[in-house]
């Protein structure tokens, strides 16, 4: 990545504006959040009884 830069040949993502995010979220819809799933796992948290 570092020799990419010095060598001039970075590449940077496409300019996506807060209006195209807006609407790609609007299109993708609402997903249920999974802290309301009473079967979620915390990934990392210690295991109960232990």
């Amino acid at each position: 990545m570092a020799l990419e830069g010095l060598s001039g040949k970075m590449s940077s993502a496409p300019f996506i504006s807060r209006e195209e995010v807006r609407r790609i979220a609007a299109e993708h819809g609402v997903r249920p959040s999974l802290k309301a799933n009473p079967n979620h796992k915390i990934i990392g948290a210690p295991k109960e009884g232990q």
